[in-house]
């Protein structure tokens, strides 16, 4: 039984070789395989090197938009880069004052650093680190409306919510709540209201709900 499996696995490798045999001597050892061996590199029609046809390709081009973002690209040469696709002019001052381009400048928001109240002895603006000053853009959370101040003023004590709504942000009108008082600066939005005389925290008036609303900072 053993030896009849032997012969049948030799008979079977037998019957493979001879096949490859076959294949090697139809496909690699036929004339017309030896022919296109020896066939030169130079004379093959795949390694020939075409021509680009430019004209052909800037027509198929013509039916795409492309914008040019590249500010080192020449898009004049390019006959398909569309036309309204144009550069911004910029705007370049000389010392005199005088401008000859146009250029544009972007401005960039800041909030302050600490969120301060102040009387009016106090400069008003960005507040910084090594540079704390009442914020002058504060605005409310509640009612959505910008804080305005008044300088040398306090409020009355009768000032309250349907007074500030009806009269924000008039000073004509508010007037009759306000009265003269030095070094302190009188603030309000369209809710509530508070009088500083020094330099305060927002956070320590809980009773106001007042943020700062960013301060444009030109580069």
């Amino acid at each position: 039984m053993s030896n009849r499996k032997l012969q049948t696995k030799k008979s079977s490798s037998d019957d493979i070789d001879s096949l490859l045999d076959q294949v090697e001597q139809k496909y690699f050892k036929s004339p017309e395989a030896k022919r296109l061996s020896e066939l030169a590199p130079k004379d093959c029609e795949c390694t020939k090197k075409q021509e680009t046809n430019w004209e052909e390709v800037e027509e198929i081009l013509k039916d795409f938009k492309f914008e040019d973002t590249n500010p080192f690209g020449k898009s004049k040469n390019n006959s398909w880069v569309r036309k309204d696709v144009e550069t911004a002019p910029h705007k370049i001052t000389s010392s005199k004052g005088e401008s000859s381009q146009e250029k544009k400048v972007e401005d960039s928001f800041r909030k302050c650093f600490s969120l301060l109240l102040g009387g009016s002895y106090e400069d008003l603006g960005l507040s910084e680190i090594g540079r704390e000053r009442p914020c002058d853009k504060l605005k409310c959370l509640r009612c959505d409306f910008q804080v305005i101040s008044f300088d040398n003023y306090a409020w009355d004590s009768s000032t309250d919510y349907l007074f500030l709504r009806n009269n924000m942000p008039e000073f004509q009108k508010l007037a009759v709540k306000l009265t003269k008082k030095k070094g302190c600066r009188a603030y309000a939005c369209q809710c509530n209201h508070l009088s500083v005389s020094k330099i305060t925290f927002v956070q320590a008036k809980p009773e106001v709900r007042w943020v700062c609303g960013k301060h444009k900072i030109r580069p």
